[in-house]
């Protein structure tokens, strides 16, 4: 990308960035969360580990798997996508805008050909409010982060999965189904999303005894689910790299 067209992109996705806490703030103000407070170690720490443990000058055009909690907690990503080079990018969140506050440092410099972004119910789960107002919040973040994803890496292949039937978020069951729906229905207008129903993921034997997160036979089982589309973007990429091989 040459500097002029790079400027241009950094500068649209400043303003999206922008826009994006201003939202947040808003959203703040009516539910009673403040994401302006100071930062839990517990995030910075999490972001750090991520840092040092992958190297972007040599990790790039892999798969990465970015969002909160319930990805963080999926530790045996390459043993169960065995065959797929993967990285684990999820840390503690407090709010969906700290995905795309560090989307900068956990994102970008890696250069995905693939990111897979967990539904983070950690992110809103403790939200009060209505649950129509929570819902409408959480979409239009989430949407902003996947057009700013989109700018700054047009090639960009993004899988959303959607939100865990998980019998902790019994209660949430409304928020969950209007976000999912509303991300649904964006990936059909966006062709770099594609929408992971997750509704059948139900039945306490694939969760913890919290009953929010996944135990590693609902792990194993998520990572059948997301392998064959995995596969087949990374099966794309090396057939594009072929094409511009032969062309050059």
């Amino acid at each position: 990308m040459d500097r002029k067209v790079r400027r241009s992109t950094l500068v649209s996705a400043a303003a999206l960035i922008a826009a994006g806490t201003a939202g947040a703030l808003v959203l703040g103000e009516k539910t009673g969360l403040g994401p302006f407070g100071k930062l839990y170690n517990a995030v910075e720490a999490d972001a750090h580990w991520i840092e040092t443990s992958y190297d972007f000058r040599k990790t790039k055009g892999q798969v990465v798997f970015y969002g909160g909690a319930g990805t963080r907690d999926l530790v045996n990503l390459r043993e169960d996508l065995k065959g797929i080079p993967v990285q684990n990018h999820g840390f503690r969140i407090r709010s969906e805008a700290d995905l795309m506050n560090y989307a900068g440092r956990l994102v970008y410099p890696y250069e995905p050909k693939i990111l897979v972004l967990e539904s983070a119910p950690d992110a809103w789960k403790n939200l009060k409010g209505e649950p129509s107002e929570i819902a409408d919040g959480v979409l239009a973040d989430k949407k902003r982060l996947l057009e700013t994803m989109h700018i700054v890496l047009p090639d960009l292949q993004v899988i959303v999965t959607g939100t865990l039937p998980a019998p902790g978020l019994s209660e949430k069951k409304e928020i969950a189904e209007t976000i999912d729906a509303g991300i649904k229905a964006f990936a059909g207008e966006n062709p770099y999303v594609t929408y992971v129903s997750l509704s059948d993921f139900t039945g306490k034997q694939l969760y913890r005894k919290d009953g929010l997160r996944l135990n590693h036979v609902g792990q194993y089982r998520l990572a059948g689910v997301l392998r064959p589309y995995l596969e087949k973007g990374m099966r794309e990429e090396k057939e594009e790299q072929k094409e511009q091989h032969e062309k050059s």
